[in-house]
């Protein structure tokens, strides 16, 4: 019985300390267009007649990055907001009009 709850402990121990958590994100499917980056780590896009300013991923940073990309240029895109209310973009896919 001791072993089982040190092991239990020793779990809730780590998942605390590593930032664990057992909430699931709340992903979300949207498009609109494409503005623009803001700076590396970010970029724009108008849906649903408001702004929003979506972070990258390290994925996917490397591509906006190396590529120019046309601004305006319809999207269709997915993201979660994290724990301080950021959008973090997950994938885009960039349509053709």
């Amino acid at each position: 019985m001791r072993k089982i709850f040190v092991f239990l402990f020793a779990s809730i121990l780590i998942f605390n300390l590593t930032g664990f958590t057992f909430k699931d994100k709340q992903e979300y499917i949207s498009t609109g267009y494409y503005n623009g980056m803001i700076d590396d780590n970010s970029i724009e896009v108008s849906s649903n007649n408001e702004t929003l300013v979506l972070r990258l991923t390290s994925k996917l940073k490397p591509y906006f990055i190396k590529n120019i990309l046309n601004e305006n240029k319809y999207v269709e895109f997915k993201y979660y907001k994290n724990e301080y209310n950021q959008f973090i973009l997950i994938c885009i896919d960039f349509k053709n009009n």
